[in-house]
């Protein structure tokens, strides 16, 4: 799996960091969207929707973004934090969860601020 993610976030670059320091063998690759890389490996996601979202591609090409996204790669995870991306990714929690994940999103350099 690909994350395409907001490389100037300081919220999505410890969730990186966190998710690399697991052991998964599914998530092959982090790349910001702000990247050359990104530009030249990842033709399905625009920048406008990367900037957007998070968003994740799979193996078999499925393209997931926002809080469904971030359950996908929580499911990547080991542990407790497989279950937690699987409970959350069913309705009704899934659904509650992207209106969340939007106002994140859009606030998120400000939340970066406050949390680093």
């Amino acid at each position: 799996m690909k994350v395409i993610y907001d490389g100037d976030c300081p919220v999505c670059n410890s969730l990186k960091n966190f998710a690399e320091k697991q052991v998964s063998t599914e998530i092959n690759i982090f790349i910001p969207f702000q990247s050359t890389e990104f530009e030249h490996r990842i033709p399905v996601v625009t920048e406008q929707a990367a900037k957007r979202a998070l968003h994740t591609i799979s193996t078999n090409g499925e393209i997931k973004q926002g809080a469904s996204a971030v359950f996908e790669i929580m499911r990547s995870l080991p542990g407790i934090w497989k279950w937690i991306g699987y409970l959350f990714a069913f309705p009704p929690i899934a659904w509650m969860a992207e209106p969340f994940y939007r106002l994140f999103a859009r606030n998120r350099k400000f939340i970066g601020r406050i949390y680093s």
